[in-house]
């Protein structure tokens, strides 16, 4: 996958979230802005909204798809994670709102688009490639035609 691609797909995407004509397949999570995340330099630490992505992603494609949870026969690994950090989160902002959405849907991946709004606009825009692999071996696989089918319903197209 050629990181261009995927920036122009998360850049797409941003556009779409500012000028709120995005498809309703997007799945929005807010979190509270702990005291605790925020760093010496006094704005919310780039690992802490690093994580509110990780826990955006779980929250959506779990619901999307009974076969993203960790039980089922099949592991989902990030195996590339780009974050563009465009603006500081100030804790008097109290919470953000991550946006998670599928953009590709390969045959043993997916892309997942994220990014967190602000009152001033994006704070970050991030692109995620999960892989589907087996948990015996950690190759990967094809992902299961019940599992493609419930995510291909939330795909957004870019």
């Amino acid at each position: 996958m050629q990181r261009g691609r995927i920036w122009r797909q998360t850049k797409s995407l941003t556009f779409r979230l500012k000028e709120q004509r995005f498809q309703p397949s997007l799945t929005i999570c807010s979190f509270g802005c702990p005291v605790v995340d925020v760093d010496r330099q006094g704005h919310v630490n780039n690992v802490s909204m690093a994580g509110y992505l990780q826990e955006a992603r779980i929250l959506a494609t779990t619901s999307w798809s009974p076969g993203m949870r960790r039980a089922g026969d099949h592991l989902w690994v990030v195996v590339r994670q780009d974050i563009r950090y465009r603006r500081q989160v100030l804790p008097s902002q109290r919470s953000c709102k991550v946006h998670t959405a599928l953009t590709r849907l390969g045959t043993s991946s997916m892309i997942l688009a994220g990014s967190i709004a602000t009152d001033e606009g994006s704070a970050l825009d991030a692109a995620t490639v999960l892989v589907c692999v087996d948990p015996d071996t950690g190759a990967s696989v094809p992902i299961d035609d019940r599992t493609r089918e419930a995510l291909a319903a939330h795909l957004v197209a870019v």
